[in-house]
């Protein structure tokens, strides 16, 4: 079983383009709530997705629409303080929990992809995803052709690399 976890911001093109390649089972939107959060984005009504071309918006259906989710592969997690790190965190690891105890028994492959959200969602899920041990990190990653837009294709991450480096130098450093 696969489960996608998506911090969701003000770009549906690359959370749709993560949806489409893992094609996961389940999804979970993390998203900003109130009248003006990415939470409309997710599935909201009419065309919610906007997109910046040359100067020029265009509109487009909701990232469900877009990858034709049904209502039981998906799941929206709100959190009323993008900004705040110990709110984003609390929230996420609420979300960890909710995956242990819905999934655990599956022993599902979890990818936590952080491309979209503010930088402090991206920030809680990592941190989560470093502690959780068994979570893929992922980020949409190509070539920058200018400072507005990267073209999304998902890589997965490695945050062991980062822990062992880190604990290898720790280690030097008591030498």
């Amino acid at each position: 079983m696969n489960i996608l976890i998506l911090t969701v911001g003000g770009s549906c093109e690359p959370l749709v383009n993560a949806i489409l390649n893992e094609k996961p089972e389940f999804v979970y939107f993390i998203c900003s709530a109130g009248k003006t959060g990415s939470h409309i984005t997710v599935d909201g009504s009419g065309e919610p997705c906007k997109e910046y071309i040359e100067g020029k918006v265009r509109t487009k259906q909701s990232i469900v629409s877009q990858t034709g989710l049904r209502k039981e592969q998906y799941e929206k997690w709100e959190i009323s303080d993008p900004d705040s790190l110990a709110c984003c965190y609390s929230r996420i690891v609420e979300l960890a929990k909710e995956i242990k105890k819905r999934f655990g028994e599956k022993n599902p492959r979890i990818v936590a992809n952080y491309t979209g959200g503010t930088k402090t969602m991206s920030v809680a899920l990592d941190l989560v995803a470093m502690i959780e041990e068994d979570w893929e990190l992922q980020l949409n990653k190509g070539p920058r052709v200018d400072l507005v837009k990267v073209i999304p294709i998902p890589i997965i991450h490695s945050p062991y690399k980062f822990l062992a480096w880190k604990s290898l130098i720790h280690t030097i450093s008591f030498m």
